[in-house]
């Protein structure tokens, strides 16, 4: 307002106050909702721009080569345009650093082109086109990625302006360095595994192949309700995003043409990325408050554990479930010790006349509406039809889908008849739920436009993280996050950090995040869709057996202990240690280490008890309560590695523990390692195949050995530890250990994994169906099979006979009738004889693979 209107409606004799100085703004009592900046309402131009967009890629009938990076550009344009339209970037106050966009502009420019390079490469991976594509493919993607990392810290560093702490001393940088080096040179070189990988990466390409993100489908099953959906977005978005064949009869089918697709690119680099992020909060947490050096030795423990880096290149529920809530439960400890009026950091972008004031605040508001603007478009898109030339060009319309398989799959044997599906709930529209957590996102914005506290957005991120779980896997991640951030303020009797917890924000975050995908796919189908997923694959599994493959095992609070020793190994023993002395130690000086080490032990013991509890058990199931006994172990490591201070009766005390510590732990490893290389009932080298696997009892390829590489890695690990008794030796002993975990890693993810997945998987098999049919009218059949590879990797586009007899029989009969001449069967080695019997007189009947190749699966060439 105009100084001198303002001066014309005052009343007469009233003086305009003067504006409070920014130290009397701070010395205000806080406000319930701290107030934010004025409003921008240019800013609802890029909203507007940016919704537009991805409403016509979702809501148009025709499909886009670059859909997916097309997508991020408009999500992140309408998000910006929303942090515009708040005034979040028009702070005032002080600044950590001031620059001028001409000084981001080469280190912007570079991280895009590496990243512009990577998905290149991922695609030509997942073509199959490059030249030796094993060592082709993993050696580009591992280098770009790690450009990827350094060219994304230096455009961090150059905003910061911050040159005091130069790149190879960040420890953070080097963690993740690490584990994309171990992570990715062979992630996907390597088939599918059954039935996790091929189950769940099924169901993802069924949802492209539908074009339906909301209502899953399952090969022969019908519809999929037993998990919820970030593992299929995930997957969906990367299948698009780097090319993958998704169609029916496509996704191996280039191999006709002499190339070789690696679909399994693009099924486990999500999975690959969650990790990571994950990794890397553990890491932040852990040097937040022990230190730079011990955060990177707890953050090493977990990289190089076996229960962390198998399930990371495994395309299935449970790592988008705990890497995400690792996260959420790190950044609930860092918020723990943040002062509680300590402000975010805010940096200044200079444009042109305009500053921009940004902060790690705005990182995680961009999360939060990058992805749930997509989420409410998406439902408004199910209202809403954009046709193309000849046809009509908007339609509104009620929410409709179908069931059946997608693409004209549909009328196959095994495949039920396509047909139109209605809505259970047909008054709740999916435009409606976009207004119901468009609302519930206004508020949550709302509320939080004027927070710049660093412990609130701590807390913030994460639940926002905690909505990603749940989204991923449902209840579990609600009762561990709630319990283990609730009982630890409670436990250290910080009462006053409740109220600090953010709990509202919680439950708008959770909502907005989590909730649209459930509350729609209910309002589809209603109590059978909440039955399944809620009450049988969720209730019924924690309180009643449903379902495992544990017959005849232990399956008492015994039964996660092994799984956590194998998971471990060779951190096994030191992690058992360091468990021990969280709960022996008395002689701790610093109260926030202390809390640090009560608040891991909480998170291992709730997690553990959640799952030992559970009466539906699998041996990955235990896997988030691995994070906090890596971080436990950083600490002992530490402590291995640190220099004595001082020689007094206390110092000497402590060495002599540390050397019981080496000893206990070094017994601990030789009885893990003595299990990995037994024979037995249960083969030892396939323990840790075990840590991801469905069905214990599968025969392990008798082609493979690798008793004596387990051998030997027990024999030097237990070495190194009797070594490390001595105080002179320790520090040695122990960086030696780290090489030896790093080369274990190395051994388990490019030659252990690589060489057992034909076997447990069904790739190869399949390849070799298109390497040698004439075309399609030489068809694939799937006989009494139902591992999901056979549907995988044929886009669901062969006839699968799960049960056999006088139906097969009058199949086959029709086929000859009808001048086919040519038939592959895909079955187990078990059930060639049923085969035979079943096809009957036939011209030939050709075996094409051997079990040295594939010791469950065979493929047979058949003439009618």
């Amino acid at each position: 307002m105009p100084a001198e209107l303002e001066q014309s409606i005052a009343p007469e004799g009233a003086t305009k106050p003067p504006r409070p100085s920014e130290a009397q703004v701070e010395a205000l009592p806080e406000r319930l909702v701290p107030p934010g900046n004025r409003l921008r309402p240019r800013g609802l131009l890029l909203l507007a721009l940016g919704l537009l967009v991805l409403l016509w890629l979702m809501a148009s009938d025709r499909h886009f080569a670059f859909s997916v990076p097309l997508g991020a550009v408009a999500a992140l344009l309408a998000a910006l345009g929303v942090l515009e339209t708040l005034g979040t970037f028009d702070d005032t106050g002080p600044v950590a650093a001031v620059r001028d966009i001409s000084a981001l502009a080469q280190p912007a420019f570079a991280a895009l082109t590496t990243l512009v390079g990577l998905i290149a490469a991922v695609r030509l991976a997942v073509a199959g086109v490059l030249p030796h594509p094993l060592l082709s493919a993993g050696l580009s993607i591992t280098l770009l990625s790690l450009a990827c990392l350094a060219t994304g810290y230096a455009l961090f560093s150059a905003l910061r302006g911050a040159t005091e702490l130069p790149l190879w001393r960040r420890e953070g940088f080097w963690l993740l360095a690490l584990a994309m080096v171990l992570y990715l040179p062979m992630l996907g070189s390597y088939s599918l595994i059954d039935p996790w990988e091929t189950h769940y990466g099924e169901v993802a390409r069924e949802m492209l192949a539908r074009d339906d993100w909301i209502s899953f489908w399952w090969a022969q099953e019908g519809w999929f309700w037993s998990k919820p959906a970030l593992d299929f977005w995930l997957q969906g978005l990367s299948f698009l995003l780097f090319g993958v064949r998704f169609r029916p009869d496509q996704m191996l089918s280039a191999a006709s043409d002499g190339t070789t697709p690696w679909p399994e690119w693009a099924a486990r680099l999500p999975i690959v990325a969650l990790t990571l992020i994950a990794s890397y909060f553990a890491y932040k947490a852990l040097a937040r408050v022990a230190g730079r050096r011990a955060g990177f030795l707890g953050g090493f423990v977990l990289v190089t554990s076996p229960y962390w880096f198998l399930l990371a290149h495994q395309s299935m529920t449970d790592m988008p479930y705990v890497a995400p809530l690792t996260a959420a439960l790190s950044l609930v400890l860092l918020g723990l010790n943040i002062e509680p009026d300590a402000r975010v950091t805010s940096y200044a972008i200079q444009c042109g006349r305009r500053q921009f004031r940004v902060s790690l605040a705005h990182a995680v508001l961009l999360a939060v509406l990058i992805t749930a603007l997509p989420q409410i478009v998406y439902l408004i898109s199910r209202n809403v039809t954009l046709g193309g030339a000849g046809e009509r060009l908007f339609e509104l319309h009620p929410d409709r889908f179908f069931s059946g398989s997608g693409g004209g799959n549909c009328g196959l044997p095994g495949n039920e008849p396509c047909q139109a599906s209605s809505p259970a709930n047909p008054v709740f529209q999916p435009a409606v739920g976009a207004l119901v957590w468009s609302v519930a996102l206004g508020l949550f914005l709302w509320a939080n436009r004027g927070e710049r506290r660093q412990q609130r957005w701590a807390f913030l991120a994460a639940w926002y993280f905690v909505g990603l779980a749940v989204l991923a896997k449902g209840a579990p991640a609600l009762v561990l996050s709630l319990t283990v951030s609730v009982v630890a303020v409670c436990a250290s009797r910080r009462f006053r950090d409740l109220a600090r917890l953010e709990l509202v924000g919680f439950l708008l975050l959770v909502s907005v995040v989590a909730l649209p995908w459930y509350v729609q796919a209910f309002m589809r189908h209603g109590p059978a869709f909440s039955d399944r997923l809620l009450f049988y694959d969720m209730y019924k599994r924690a309180f009643v057996h449903v379902h495992d493959t544990n017959a005849g095992d232990d399956v008492s609070f015994r039964y996660y202990v092994w799984q956590l020793g194998y998971g471990l190994f060779p951190w096994t023993g030191l992690a058992v240690a360091a468990l021990v002395s969280a709960f022996t130690s008395r002689d701790e000086a610093e109260n926030r280490k202390a809390g640090l080490r009560s608040f891991l032990v909480l998170w291992f013991l709730l997690a553990f008890a959640l799952f030992s509890v559970s009466l539906t058990k699998f041996h990955h199931y235990a896997l988030p309560a691995l994070p906090p006994l890596a971080l436990l172990t950083g600490l002992v490591l530490d402590r291995l590695l640190g220099p004595l201070l001082r020689v007094d009766d206390a110092a000497r005390f402590m060495s002599a523990k540390l050397g019981l510590f080496c000893v206990f732990a070094a017994g601990v490893v030789a009885l893990v390692g003595r299990d990995l290389s037994s024979a037995g009932a249960v083969e030892g080298q396939a323990r840790l195949y075990h840590l991801f696997a469905y069905n214990y009892a599968r025969p392990w390829p008798r082609t493979l050995d690798f008793n004596g590489v387990f051998r030997a890695f027990t024999l030097l690990v237990v070495l190194l530890l009797a070594l490390m008794v001595l105080p002179r030796f320790r520090t040695w002993g122990a960086r030696v250990v780290f090489g030896v975990a790093a080369t274990f890693a190395a051994f388990c993810l490019s030659i252990y994994l690589v060489r057992l997945a034909p076997h447990y998987g069904q790739r190869e098999t399949v390849l070799t169906y298109y390497a040698t049919r004439a075309g399609p009218e030489e068809p694939l059949v799937a006989f009494q099979m139902n591992w999901k590879g056979e549907n995988f990797y044929t886009g669901n586009h062969l006839p699968a006979f799960v049960t056999t007899g006088e139906k097969f029989k009058s199949w086959v009969a029709s086929q000859r009738d009808g001048g086919t001449r040519v038939l592959y069967f895909t079955t187990e080695h078990s059930r060639v004889g049923t085969l035979k019997s079943e096809l009957g007189k036939v011209k030939s009947f050709q075996v094409l693979t051997k079990p040295e190749l594939n010791n469950k699966f065979f493929l047979a060439r058949v003439e009618l």
